[in-house]
């Protein structure tokens, strides 16, 4: 129940404060560390998580279905790796995020007819190296405080 409710809290900061950190109009993608952080640790509710939260953020944006569709697409997709790595390695973290916040920003780039090498340098990628940065942090945070669960 208590990953329900740091599911919301970031959803919530994703759609209000995250913008005060931006950095030359990149911000991290928090709602994606927080779906790859429940793969890891939380194996099952990954995609129901990243379906609950896409639907949260769909609703903002009202860009209804795209973040809800990729957010479960990444939760199944990350719950089936989680099981194939070692994922207590900090590297693995870094992996997945990187390469999940690529295939975001590409699916995102794709539903707002932006994609193209211009918008992928300028804002995919940096969105990447930032999301990962924060992702180390978060992830290794969360799971550190003991939230959790045996896998």
């Amino acid at each position: 129940m208590f990953i329900w409710i740091i599911a919301v809290v970031f959803c919530i900061i994703q759609i209000s404060i995250i913008r005060g950190v931006a950095i030359c109009q990149v911000t991290p993608d928090i709602v994606l560390i927080m779906i790859l952080y429940t793969a890891f640790f939380h194996k099952r509710k990954a995609m129901f998580i990243g379906f609950a939260t896409g639907i949260f953020l769909d609703l903002y944006n009202q860009n209804l279905g795209v973040n809800a569709l990729t957010g479960t697409i990444i939760g199944y997709t990350a719950e089936i790796l989680s099981s194939k790595i070692y994922r207590e390695l900090p590297i693995m973290w870094i992996i997945a995020t990187f390469s999940y916040a690529i295939l975001l920003g590409i699916t995102r780039a794709f539903a707002e007819h932006q994609m193209g090498a211009y918008f992928f340098f300028r804002y995919t990628i940096p969105a990447a190296l930032y999301s990962t940065i924060a992702g180390l942090v978060i992830i290794y945070t969360l799971s550190k405080i003991g939230l959790k669960s045996n896998v």
